[in-house]
């Protein structure tokens, strides 16, 4: 349980824990809203600026440098662990008139199901079931075309951009953080990234169109969505600034 918890972004790994719950109705009406669980997000500017970190310190290193392209395109399109595991080069299409990414096959760790090793769950995501397209947008879409045409170059088409256990996502981030000079963000903070940046720019890169940006986070309602927007984001007073 304590694994699921953890796998979950549910709990940190540390000495000791935190359980992050929801706060009850009558919490609310105490005012202490400041309960509820919150996260951290990168803006658009942190995702330009990974993508030149990652450039400088592994300029030379062709391994890391694919690893660490694969986990960013996993941040910049917000992906779960096991959807980003699962793409292989062919389901990049950076040179497609309208350059996008095929969702492949989840991949979710075997011991939720009693079985060792990893399990692959073909053509699914966690809400949907079948091959989903899905456009590249944040932070730029030459950005994500330069990502994947690199990862295009360097890995074969039936491979997966990312070979490991759902678990090892996160420490390798880490890891690759930690080399670069950025902050850490867990995997789940990903996603709640993606819905912010897609809110500040819902008019110019979504139509103005909520429905577009819910499923682009691969989120069956959009209430689902409006709770992975981080509302206490700085770039949202920036945007009324700029208005």
């Amino acid at each position: 349980y304590m694994t699921f918890l953890l796998d979950n972004d549910d709990i940190t790994e540390a000495e000791y824990f935190k359980i992050f719950g929801r706060i009850t109705s009558e919490m609310k009406k105490r005012g202490l809203s400041s309960a509820s669980r919150k996260k951290d997000t990168y803006t658009e500017e942190d995702l330009l600026n990974i993508k030149l970190k990652i450039d400088e310190r592994y300029r030379n290193e062709d391994p890391m440098k694919i690893r660490a392209y694969a986990i960013f395109f996993g941040v910049c399109t917000g992906l779960r662990r096991g959807n980003l595991l699962g793409i292989r080069t062919k389901n990049l299409y950076p040179n497609s008139e309208d350059p996008h990414f095929e969702t492949s096959d989840n991949i979710v760790p075997g011991w939720s199901r009693g079985i060792a090793g990893n399990v692959t769950l073909e053509n699914s995501t966690k809400t949907f079931v079948g091959t989903i397209k899905l456009p590249f947008i944040q932070p730029s879409r030459e950005i994500l075309c330069e990502v994947t045409k690199y990862l295009i170059a360097n890995l074969d088409p039936n491979d997966r951009i990312l070979n490991c256990n759902p678990r090892t996502v996160a420490y390798w981030w880490k890891d690759i953080a930690d080399n670069c000079g950025f902050k850490y963000l867990t995997p789940h903070d990903w996603k709640h990234s993606y819905a912010t940046i897609g809110a500040l720019h819902l008019k110019d890169w979504y139509d103005r169109n909520p429905y577009l940006l819910q499923m682009c986070c691969l989120h069956q309602k959009y209430e689902t969505t409006l709770q992975y927007i981080n509302q206490k984001s700085d770039p949202f007073l920036a945007t009324f600034k700029e208005m």
